[in-house]
């Protein structure tokens, strides 16, 4: 289903969209191809994708917030009223953060403001729709990543 700017109602959800890629590099990962995806994927959803909310970083290392002005723009955004769109989406948790305090503070910000956080790739979902806390979405996305993350710290297992 697409939703066309003429059809909004009261229940359309209005969807914004961030990009990230750490080089200026072609590659199977580059903004506009991210953010082809998301858009896809919006429309399946009914979701509407205003070109205003579309932020992106291009060059940017996912290992910190610095320097990251379409991700820093967004959040401000995010945290005014009337609140500027229901969802956020990304193609994959890599493109929004490498840095788990920092997905986990993005999250943060998201929720206190009641924007759900969803990723393409991922299927994972913070949701003000399905009431998800933010503690069971980031279990379902760190335990694939157990059995890869083991290692030896002190003379002990980690994991």
């Amino acid at each position: 289903m697409t939703v066309e700017a003429n059809e909004v109602t009261p229940n359309t959800v209005r969807c914004g969209i961030y990009a990230r890629c750490a080089t200026t590099i072609r590659n199977e990962r580059a903004v506009g191809k991210q953010i082809d995806e998301c858009r896809r994927v919006a429309r399946e959803k009914g979701w509407l994708v205003s070109s205003g909310h579309i932020w992106s970083d291009e060059g940017t290392s996912g290992t910190s917030l610095a320097g990251r002005t379409g991700l820093q723009e967004l959040l401000i955004l995010a945290q005014t009223e009337p609140r500027p769109f229901e969802v956020l989406l990304c193609e994959s948790v890599s493109r929004l953060s490498r840095n788990l305090s920092d997905i986990l503070a993005i999250q943060d910000t998201l929720r206190r403001n009641g924007i759900q956080l969803s990723f393409v790739d991922d299927e994972l979902r913070s949701s003000i729709f399905e009431a998800e806390p933010a503690h069971a979405w980031m279990e379902r996305w760190i335990q694939p990543l157990r059995g890869v993350c083991t290692g030896w710290y002190g003379g002990h297992a980690v994991a």
